[in-house]
């Protein structure tokens, strides 16, 4: 496991020292072998894939649809990445989305990227009103049920009716 997390950090050290110097025929060359190990790494780790996305210009559809895929599988690292692509759209379903990340993001336990989904928010205010809209409207009351809950006390007495009426027969729980 161990030589899979380096080799996974191996991958992006080698990707962020080709995007500072993208013409590096020797670091193209690194990238390109261990290419293969991060697609299958990717395949079953949800930041390995995240990892992978960083080779896509972040303007490119597959960078954005690796983001979105890594973030659907639970990585908040993507899930952050995917947000900021998303709150630059003005489409509302994206804003929406891009909510839906950065709520799953506060929930979770990984205090640096809630630090950064905080200044994100902060950059947004759209995104934050629909957030609290949201959890406005997740609230809910538990009293109101599909389906009507008889009285306790009512539920005793006929459950003691039907014993006398049809011993036996009927079971009241």
């Amino acid at each position: 496991m161990a030589n899979l997390l380096n080799s996974s950090h191996e991958f992006v050290t080698l990707v962020t020292q080709l995007h500072q110097s993208p013409d590096d025929y020797a670091l193209k060359q690194a990238v390109v072998e261990k290419l293969p190990k991060m697609r299958a790494l990717a395949k079953a780790n949800p930041l390995d894939l995240y990892r992978l996305a960083q080779i896509h210009a972040p303007t490119s559809p597959q960078y954005k649809q690796m983001m979105r895929q890594a973030a659907t599988m639970g990585c908040t690292n993507a899930m952050l990445a995917a947000a900021e692509i998303l709150v630059n759209s003005k489409v509302p379903a994206d804003l929406q989305t891009a909510a839906h990340y950065l709520s799953m993001i506060a929930r979770s336990k990984d205090s640096f990227i809630i630090a950064q989904g905080r200044t994100l928010l902060e950059s947004y205010p759209q995104v934050a009103a629909l957030m609290k809209a949201d959890s406005k409207s997740d609230s809910y009351n538990t009293n109101i049920r599909f389906f009507t809950q008889p009285d306790r006390g009512t539920q005793a007495e006929s459950c003691a009716k039907q014993e006398v009426e049809e011993p036996s027969q009927r079971f009241c729980g």
